[in-house]
C-alpha cells in the first residue's frame, strides 16, 4: 500500500504601512511565494489567492496558517492540518525577515533614516525551496524562466536590464521571454525582480499590489533615485 505524504506548507500575512499586507509561503526547505495585496484585503482575498497558486498540486500539500506575534491568535495554528514545526519555523523566519525589509520601505517613505542594508542583505538571501516552486509552477528545473528567477537573486543595487537577465541566464537572444520569467516571478522582493528595469532607464513594469508606484518606493529606498517613469 502507497502512503502519499503530503508537504507541510505555512503562510502567514506581513503588514506594511506603505504597501500593504504580503503574504509569505513556505515549506520546511524554504520560501516558495510572496504576494503583496491592496490594503483593503482581508482573510478572504488571501485564502482565494492560496487557492488558485496551489492548485496544481492542492492534493499533495497540508496548509496551514502560522499566526505571528502581533495577531490575537499569535503562537496558535488556525487549520488542523499535518502540521510542521520546521515549516512554522520557516514561515515565520521568512515573516521576521520581511518585516525588517518593510520597516525600511516604511521609514523610507516617511523620509526617516534607518540602516537597510543589512535587511536587504537578509531578505535576498533566505533559503527558496526552488524544487517545490517547480512543481507548484510546473517549470522545469532547467528551464529558461527558472534561471531567470535564480539569476535575479544576484541582482545588486546597481540595478540591470531585460537583456542583461537573458544573458545570464544562458539566452541572450531571449529578451521578449525573460521579461515574461520577470514579470511571473513567484517570490518578489526576496527575488528582487523590481530591479529589473528598461534598458533606456524606465521601469516598465512589476507584477505586485501597487505595481509601478510600490516599484518606485522600494527602488527609491534601494538606490536612493527617484524613478519617473
Amino acid at each position: 500500500m502507497t502512503v502519499n505524504v503530503k508537504t507541510p506548507v505555512g503562510y502567514t500575512v506581513v503588514r506594511s504601512a506603505t504597501i500593504g499586507p504580503v503574504c509569505v509561503v513556505a515549506t520546511e526547505a524554504g520560501l516558495v511565494s510572496c504576494m503583496g495585496f491592496s490594503s483593503s484585503s482581508g482573510d478572504a482575498e488571501v485564502e482565494t489567492w492560496l487557492n488558485v497558486v496551489l492548485k496544481r498540486i492542492a492534493d499533495q500539500v497540508d496548509l496551514f496558517h502560522v499566526a505571528l506575534g502581533d495577531e490575537p491568535n499569535a503562537g496558535t495554528l488556525t487549520d488542523e492540518a499535518a502540521v510542521s514545526t520546521t515549516a512554522t519555523a520557516t514561515t515565520t523566519n521568512a515573516a521576521k525577515v520581511l518585516k525588517n525589509y518593510l520597516n525600511c520601505v516604511d521609514y523610507s517613505a516617511n523620509n526617516k533614516a534607518q540602516e537597510q542594508e543589512p535587511q536587504i542583505t537578509a531578505l535576498h538571501a533566505f533559503p527558496i525551496d526552488w524544487a517545490f516552486v517547480s512543481r507548484f509552477k510546473g517549470v522545469a528545473p532547467d528551464s529558461l524562466q527558472m534561471k531567470v528567477w535564480k539569476h535575479m537573486r544576484s541582482i545588486d543595487a546597481k540595478l540591470c536590464d531585460y537583456s542583461a537577465v537573458a544573458k545570464a541566464a544562458g539566452s541572450p537572444t531571449a529578451i521578449r521571454a525573460a521579461a515574461t520569467a520577470v514579470g511571473h516571478n513567484p517570490v518578489p522582493l526576496f527575488v528582487p525582480c523590481h530591479r529589473v528595469i528598461g534598458k533606456d532607464g524606465k521601469m516598465r513594469g512589476f507584477s505586485f499590489a501597487g505595481g509601478l508606484a510600490v516599484k518606485r518606493i522600494l527602488l527609491k529606498m534601494e538606490t536612493g533615485k527617484v524613478f519617473i517613469k
